[in-house]
């Protein structure tokens, strides 16, 4: 059972860094203009996510300072945001794929760390 919690954990963050890496990338992937808040959002929320992923205390974080669950509250808060940004900041109707994608991404994964251990729990 350990085995398998450890995974779970171990493949959140993994999709973490790559997820990163990608948010960083769309602009460029999905042509969009750089000087838009369509691209600032979501190569900010690919900065954040590879920022709190490598401060977070696991095995791949390097500085270790934040836990497991703040970690999750923050996935949790970027995923919603980057999910609901085309409509909270009104470009809904030029660009809407990546930061629902995306988001919903963050989230799905931030749920499956979830529920892999009772012990980092985010709705405690």
């Amino acid at each position: 059972m350990k085995l398998r919690k450890f995974k779970k954990i171990a493949l959140h963050n993994y999709i973490d860094y790559s997820l990163a890496a990608l948010l960083m990338a769309s602009p460029f992937i999905f042509n969009l203009k750089a000087d838009a808040i369509e691209s600032k959002i979501i190569f900010t929320v690919g900065l954040a996510v590879l920022l709190v992923n490598s401060i977070t205390s696991h095995r791949l974080g390097l500085a270790k300072i934040i836990s497991k669950k703040a970690h999750l509250k923050i996935d949790l808060f970027l995923g919603w945001l980057l999910a609901v940004s085309p409509f909270l900041f009104g470009f809904f109707g030029s660009t809407i794929f990546p930061h629902l994608f995306f988001g919903c991404i963050l989230l799905m994964n931030t749920f499956f760390a979830d529920l892999s251990s009772k012990k980092i729990r985010i709705f405690q």
